[in-house]
């Protein structure tokens, strides 16, 4: 397997055994019996398990980023690129339990470096949301007077929100249904009263 591709699979299954286990329960033990390689082998890449982490971290933010500027590329109307952006993110959460648990972990919260990485994905998401807010607001899709900064970050919130109840269930909760039930109210401040109607998420 390429150098590259072995870093991606060591990432993959770190996100799984955080899933599984927690970011305590993770070990390099645990990664390398998920590759089905030795841990000299996962030391070959990375020079700990912190740097896995933050690995793991960045790329968890390239997704997101590279899932929300193919669809801002679209020639496709502003409130469907908000709710294929945010379906998209709801799917990779359920598919993804490692993401939430590493996302709220105080161990991420307290190490500056994690942190910061942490920070700078979650301002540049908020950043391209409140892009296509603009956009809808230009083409008069969205009310002109409109809080893009207060509602970029309630969108963002609403997929944390339901991220969390989806961790603290123990996973049993549906991720997509809960983010959903937010939808039809997040669409409601988007609009002018006397333009309002409930748009389904596609």
């Amino acid at each position: 397997m390429k150098t590259e591709d072995r870093k991606i699979q060591i990432i993959d299954m770190t996100l799984s055994v955080i899933g599984e286990s927690g970011l305590q329960g993770l070990t390099t033990a645990k990664i390398a019996s998920k590759c089905e390689i030795t841990e000299a082998a996962i030391y070959r890449h990375f020079a700990n398990k912190d740097e896995i982490i933050l690995r793991a971290i960045e790329t968890i933010g390239r997704r997101l980023s590279a899932t929300q500027a193919s669809i801002i590329q679209e020639p496709i109307d502003p409130l469907e690129k908000l709710s294929r952006i945010y379906r998209t993110h709801l799917e990779h959460i359920q598919k993804n339990r490692g993401i939430p648990r590493i996302i709220y972990t105080s161990e991420v919260h307290l190490d500056e470096t994690m942190r910061s990485k942490l920070y700078d994905i979650i301002e540049r998401y908020i950043k391209n949301i409140k892009l296509i807010l603009e956009e809808g607001i230009f083409l008069g899709r969205f009310k002109s007077d409109l809080d893009v900064s207060a509602e970029a970050m309630r969108f963002l919130s609403m997929i944390q929100f339901s991220a969390f109840r989806y961790s603290l269930s123990g996973f049993k909760k549906d991720a997509i249904e809960e983010g959903l039930t937010l939808w039809n109210s997040f669409l409601a401040s988007l609009r002018d009263v006397s333009e309002l109607r409930h748009e389904p998420i596609s």
